[in-house]
């Protein structure tokens, strides 16, 4: 199977390119590198199944072009980092909603069988009661 991996040089793509290509997959991975890091990728580099495309989810044009052969797409790439969202909170969801739509408008056009859109704990918010439930409630409101 052929896959995409969008934000792979990051901590978590660069960890599910690993086991991808464990498991014998083609791995195209697209990155800004804002925040992911050619170091968290070299190694897979190496490989013939892994290939790294810099740029951005939110070049169209481009996220067309690596979605055209996929059989999946992994959508990591996010504007990630407390301080980074609460510094450029518009960039932040400019970011984070326009590329995924770009990803998942592209990922229709080819057809591309699944998209799985990653997230992370922040989505949450504020919560004081620990461990959280997929189906718990959002608080929304400064951390503590």
């Amino acid at each position: 199977m052929k896959v995409l991996v969008t934000g792979g040089a990051g901590f978590i793509g660069s960890h599910l390119t690993d086991a991808l290509v464990e498991r014998g997959h083609e791995v195209i991975i697209l990155d800004d590198l804002s925040t992911g890091r050619m170091q968290n990728i070299q190694r897979l580099l190496d490989t013939k199944r892994v290939h790294f495309v810099e740029g951005s989810v939110q070049d169209e044009s481009l996220v067309l072009e690596v979605t055209r052969d996929v059989d999946r797409v992994f959508h990591l790439a996010a504007s990630v980092g407390v301080r980074r969202v609460v510094e450029r909170p518009l960039e932040s969801l400019i970011n984070n909603i326009s590329g995924t739509e770009i990803v998942l408008r592209a990922a229709h056009h080819h057809d591309v069988g699944k998209v799985i859109v990653f997230s992370s704990s922040e989505v949450y918010g504020k919560a004081g009661d620990r461990p959280l439930a997929e189906d718990d409630d959002s608080v929304i409101g400064a951390s503590s």
